[in-house]
């Protein structure tokens, strides 16, 4: 099997134009994850022991 360059130039815009959507997609999931993360803080965090314990439990099951 040999590289066949016409093909891979063929292609680079696709590839380029899906390296955006990863990019953007990959964006996205880091400000959601961010955000998600500071609730689950500061729900941790509080004086109501009953949210406190739900909270903790719900981290601990994802880990």
């Amino acid at each position: 099997m040999t590289w066949d360059w016409n093909f891979a130039i063929e292609i680079f815009p696709r590839i380029f134009d899906a390296m955006w959507i990863t990019l953007g997609a990959t964006v996205a999931a880091y400000v959601i994850a961010l955000i998600f993360g500071l609730v689950l803080t500061l729900l941790r965090r509080t004086r109501l022991k009953p949210l406190k314990w739900l909270t903790v439990g719900f981290i601990e099951f994802v880990r």
